[in-house]
């Protein structure tokens, strides 16, 4: 499960980043 939560938090941090842009 930690696994999954930390792909989560990457796809988030990369469409923060794309948003932010």
């Amino acid at each position: 499960v930690d696994a999954h939560i930390q792909e989560l938090d990457k796809y988030l941090k990369k469409f923060d980043e794309d948003l932010r842009r």
